[in-house]
């Protein structure tokens, strides 16, 4: 199985272990050393997780809804803010997931497109 070199694969994982959901497929967790939590998906059986090009390492709060994931990722000095619509695709494994991430935005822009696009709130996280 060729996977993109971009992918970094974090471990094949039970369920149990997959951090805190965000909404299936998608998870917060830490990944090795990196400081925070990333954006994670794990998909499969047993489940495998990736970041996959997702927001990380950082990210303190995300949520999801029907249409959109968002997070938020902190540093010493600001904020980042990132959404990307979800795909039928998602659960179907990695390079036919052509999320198109949004970000990283100030919060003025990250507002605007919340009003704009009814971005979900952040219910996962700090």
């Amino acid at each position: 199985m060729n996977f993109p070199a971009s992918i970094l694969f974090v471990a094949a994982l039970a369920c149990s272990a997959c951090g805190h959901e965000v909404d299936d497929p998608f998870y917060l967790d830490s990944i090795g050393d990196e400081p925070g939590m990333s954006l994670i998906r794990c998909v499969g059986s047993p489940q495998v997780c990736a970041q996959d090009g997702l927001p990380g390492p950082g990210i303190v709060a995300a949520g999801a809804n029907k249409r959109f994931i968002v997070a938020l990722q902190q540093s010493d000095h600001s904020a980042s803010y990132f959404y990307f619509e979800r795909v039928a695709e998602e659960k179907g494994g990695w390079g036919n997931n052509p999320e198109r991430i949004v970000g990283p935005l100030t919060e003025q822009e990250y507002l605007r497109a919340k009003a704009k696009l009814h971005l979900p709130d952040f219910t996962v996280g700090s």
